[in-house]
């Protein structure tokens, strides 16, 4: 008998993280969360170099030169934060399209690889805005919301993360999220990593990945890992007596109560 989705592994549970704007404090924000085994997905503004800088309650601020990317960013995923972070919805449709477009096509050249996915600079859109977000192809777009949830996104064009690092109730929510027994549960964390350095709480990081990192029960992936599986999981076919996974994905089921993978492309008698 069928029960519940799962994530890869048959985990309950997810972890994933999103950074913007490409700043030198991402250097150690990764470096901290490759030393956890969690991966971020870092949104990068590829018409803005590292000539300009500016102060963050003190904390100076610059963004990392093209040639720093590499090695910053290793082991963890890019997605698109537009060309010069501007509020899109201001755009005329040519504007927009050529932040969008051309941030993405200059990533995929830097980095050789897919670029598939955005966040919102400011958080701010319009319903043209995500027209032509969709249009493009991105699989998902993050917005600014903090949902305070655990619940996978409906819509991966506007995907509200559980909370900022920020927010006074993360530590609360960690807690929570531990404890939770329901199955796909999502925990999704966002900011700047320069903030860090401005509030000087590094170890609000810390704490937090003390209690959510390396648990055995948890898949700690990319926000484009996550959106590919849980894509792919939605197209899953189940009736009396079987599993039909018509995907190009392994997908991860609990049936009579054990965790079950339903192979890509196969059928499975129950």
């Amino acid at each position: 008998m069928f029960d519940c989705l799962l994530y890869p592994g048959g985990k309950p549970k997810a972890l994933t993280l999103s950074y913007d704007d490409g700043v030198f404090q991402d250097v150690r924000l990764a470096e901290i969360l490759r030393r956890y085994g969690v991966k971020c997905t870092f949104n990068l503004n590829s018409g803005l170099d590292s000539a300009g800088s500016w102060e963050f309650q003190g904390a100076l601020v610059r963004r990392l030169d093209r040639s720093e990317w590499e090695e910053a960013y290793r082991g963890h995923e890019i997605a698109v934060h537009t060309r010069t972070h501007p509020h899109l919805e201001d755009l005329s449709p040519k504007e927009l399209c050529a932040e969008l477009w051309r941030d993405c096509r200059e990533l995929e050249a830097h980095f050789g690889r897919p670029v598939e996915g955005m966040a919102l600079p400011y958080g701010s859109w319009n319903s043209e805005v995500l027209d032509v977000i969709r249009k493009l192809g991105f699989r998902y777009c993050r917005t600014t919301e903090s949902t305070r949830r655990f619940d996978p996104p409906g819509d991966f064009l506007l995907w509200g993360a559980t909370c900022r690092h920020s927010d006074p109730q993360l530590p609360a929510l960690a807690d929570r999220f531990l404890k939770t027994g329901r199955e796909l549960a999502l925990f999704y964390l966002w900011g700047h990593s320069y903030e860090f350095d401005g509030d000087q709480n590094w170890d609000v990081l810390e704490r937090f990945l003390e209690k959510t990192a390396c648990r055995p029960d948890t898949w700690y992936a990319s926000n484009g890992e996550i959106c590919a599986y849980l894509t792919a999981a939605r197209r899953l076919l189940t009736g009396e007596g079987f599993l039909l996974n018509p995907t190009d994905t392994d997908l991860w089921v609990r049936a009579d109560g054990e965790a079950l993978r339903v192979p890509a492309g196969e059928w499975m008698e129950l």
